[in-house]
């Protein structure tokens, strides 16, 4: 099996050739551009030379991102946890599909992966305030990759993809924000504020404890030793 890339335009493309269509006897030379750099297409072309091998070798088809995550918010609804379901559903309505959602699926390419990755950080906040950021911070950024790259995954072994584009490209690194931690006299002395709060039982909760939120919305009222409710 021979193939060989090449530069179209500004980017590179792979072309391979298949064995003669059974039926027709006409020549199959699957091919595909948009790569960023050469090391980029011949990697895609040895995976795609190798499912082909492998009686792997994927249709063409124009299933476009927004109809193939559509699909795949679907089947994966029951398979993992409630709020990372409705984590990566929001994603693909608020900046996947949006962007790239008219894009082939097999036409998606590290570069065009890359491009919405850009565009999220400088304009991809949804509700924008006058004067406040546009863009959104690239740990959302990078939790968004997160879900492409397993959404793709499963479009590999579906068939719909011969290799997973989201494999290489390059998210924003998703670093968080540093915590101001107080000391344990400024802890104190937030306790003995909140004294006549209606809250106090819980404050001195979270003081005490270090539950999270999420553990401290989770909890049901009684009555607690501190003589409140919480």
């Amino acid at each position: 099996m021979k193939g060989n890339v090449y530069r179209r335009g500004s980017v590179w493309a792979y072309r391979f050739d298949l064995e003669p269509d059974p039926l027709t006897g006409r020549r199959r030379q699957p091919s595909k551009s948009g790569f960023g750099t050469r090391k980029e297409a011949e990697a895609a072309m040895r995976e795609a030379m190798t499912a082909a091998e492998q009686g792997r070798h994927v249709k063409p088809s124009r299933m476009t991102v927004a109809a193939f995550l559509d699909e795949w918010v679907k089947a994966i609804d029951g398979r993992i946890r409630p709020t990372t379901w409705a984590n990566y559903r929001d994603y693909r309505d608020a900046y996947v599909s949006p962007i790239i959602g008219a894009t082939a699926l097999q036409d998606l390419t590290p570069v065009r992966i890359n491009l919405p990755y850009s565009h999220l950080l400088a304009e991809g906040r949804v509700r924008k305030v006058p004067g406040g950021p546009t863009g959104l911070a690239p740990k959302t950024v990078r939790n968004v990759h997160v879900m492409l790259r397993r959404a793709l995954r499963d479009a590999v072994k579906w068939g719909y993809l011969p290799r997973n584009p989201a494999e290489d490209a390059e998210p924003p690194a998703g670093h968080g924000r540093k915590r101001t931690v107080w000391t344990a006299e400024q802890l104190r002395t937030f306790v003995e504020y909140v004294q006549d709060d209606r809250f106090y039982a819980l404050w001195l909760l979270v003081a005490t404890t270090g539950l999270r939120r999420g553990e401290l919305a989770g909890l049901r009222g009684k009555t607690s030793t501190f003589g409140g409710r919480v």
